[in-house]
């Protein structure tokens, strides 16, 4: 029987790679749905209490007080109060958890402090999946034990994320790691993944701290130590037959939900990272984009968009085939739609190249610009177009040899005109401030403001950035400039 429940955890593992990759998106889709206002609301409370109201200098003496003057509970008013928490999950009180309990209320309370900060964002995401799957919500708290709730935090092992997740079990639980993405890093997709294995786990062993410690130290370890335990089951009889950490690593779980549930009682203050995290909605991106760009055209700034997305290894958006889930704010969503294709088109690193016949392998011979490929290099590029490396960056201002691509390279001497637009092309309106305007344009005309981009010109006016573009006779995003005339279409 023992034997016929181990196999039937390993067997939902193996499932669980499949369901969660057919179920990809699932969770995003429902995200604005959820009401967690009913949920776990005692402890919410206790968590969730503001004191941005306090300055720095109180938050800072609040947590240097000294033990003297903090309430100092006996062992039974301890146990008492652990008692009084609700919860599913069996909080046994002995002189471990004690003994935990008085280290991080006593001498770890500006990390407390810090990871009640943390939690206004992530507890919610955690106690709506956790209430879908009828999952004990004080399970929240595991992932202040494992990560302190950084998404990107990697262990000596090389488990990684919110929830510590080793990489074959990401690969078995169906998350996707690879050059471009962990989604060990991503909220919800790492906490669906970790629910799953927990989930899995409690069905074997009918005990959730027995399935923490087999999450601490998986399940071989935990299945050989209650083989060697004489009678019981429970995580108590068991705990001398399992390793040093996995002996601690209960009691620290017991001891962080009393000491963040208590943390007013013993007047420790919420310290609120110093970078805010917005509210947000998935969208889904079918093309390599990057954030940087992306950012851009949502008028923010990347870091913060990079931060709603931690799964992004690197500033690129990779292409999959059923698309990307990208965390966008809220409050910039409807710009995000409205401005989704032109951020498609004009995705090479800024650069939106006219798709005409006049472009033709990188080089567009009416301006005289070379756009950089794939595999280029100033050298290469030098020696095709018979100039020398120093007059390409004498031209270009550039000041290292590093490219991207997609980039614009002006490959001759073209007299100190606007590289973008030629001579003979140059109209009044475009690259100077001008008061002619074209009577029989069907347009009108936008004096580009200080600060303003060519996507938020394209977003008051509802038009696309490829018609200002193409009407303007402008290749590149970046040479919109404060005081330039811009025609806008009217239609």
């Amino acid at each position: 029987m023992k034997f016929f429940r181990f196999f039937l955890l390993g067997l939902f593992v193996i499932l669980t790679s499949f369901s969660v990759k057919a179920q990809r998106g699932f969770f995003y889709s429902h995200i604005p749905d959820w009401d967690y206002s009913h949920v776990d609301s005692s402890i919410q409370s206790s968590i969730m209490q503001d004191t941005a109201v306090l300055t720095d200098d109180e938050i800072k003496a609040m947590i240097r007080l000294p033990q003297s003057e903090l309430p100092q509970p006996s062992d039974e008013e301890i146990k008492a109060q652990l008692e009084a928490i609700p919860a599913l999950v069996n909080f046994q009180c002995n002189d471990q958890v004690i003994a935990e309990i008085r280290t991080m209320v006593y001498s770890a309370r500006n990390y407390i402090a810090k990871l009640r900060g943390r939690a206004e964002y992530y507890f919610p995401i955690f106690e709506g999946m956790l209430a879908r799957e009828e999952m004990p919500i004080e399970l929240k708290y595991l992932t202040l034990i494992e990560s302190g709730l950084d998404p990107q935090i990697t262990s000596y092992a090389g488990a990684r994320g919110l929830w510590q997740i080793m990489p074959a079990t990401a690969r078995g639980l169906g998350l996707t790691l690879d050059s471009w993405v962990d989604e060990r890093c991503d909220p919800i997709k790492s906490t669906q993944a970790a629910l799953a294995y927990l989930k899995a786990a409690n069905r074997t062993y009918d005990d959730w701290l027995v399935s923490l410690a087999s999450y601490n130290a998986g399940p071989g370890t935990v299945n050989r130590a209650i083989s060697r335990t004489a009678s019981g089951r429970t995580y108590w009889d068991i705990q001398p037959q399992l390793p040093r950490e996995t002996q601690k690593y209960v009691p620290k779980y017991i001891a962080m939900v009393y000491s963040m549930h208590y943390a007013d009682y013993y007047k420790i203050p919420i310290i609120y990272p110093s970078y805010s995290i917005a509210p947000s909605i998935p969208v889904e991106i079918f093309s390599p984009l990057k954030i940087s760009h992306i950012a851009a055209a949502l008028d923010m700034d990347s870091a913060d968009l990079a931060r709603l997305n931690p799964s992004l290894k690197t500033d690129w958006i990779p292409y999959y085939q059923n698309g990307f889930t990208l965390n966008v704010p809220s409050v910039k969503s409807a710009r995000f739609y409205a401005l989704e294709q032109d951020i498609y088109l004009t995705s090479d690193t800024l650069f939106f190249v006219l798709r005409d016949d006049r472009v033709n392998g990188g080089y567009d011979e009416r301006k005289n610009i070379y756009y950089v490929q794939q595999g280029d290099y100033l050298e290469k590029i030098a020696m095709n177009f018979s100039v020398s490396v120093e007059e390409l960056m004498e031209w270009n201002e550039l000041e290292s040899m590093m490219l991207e691509l997609g980039q614009g390279l002006v490959v001759g001497d073209n007299k100190g005109l606007n590289p973008y637009v030629s001579d003979g092309e140059r109209p009044d309106e475009v690259g100077v401030q001008s008061d002619e305007y074209d009577e029989n344009c069907d347009c009108v005309y936008h004096r580009v403001r200080f600060g303003e981009s060519i996507f938020d010109i394209a977003y008051e006016y509802g038009v696309r950035v490829e018609d200002i573009l193409r009407d303007n006779t402008i290749t590149n995003v970046l040479l919109v400039e404060q005081g330039i005339n811009l025609k806008i279409p009217k239609n």
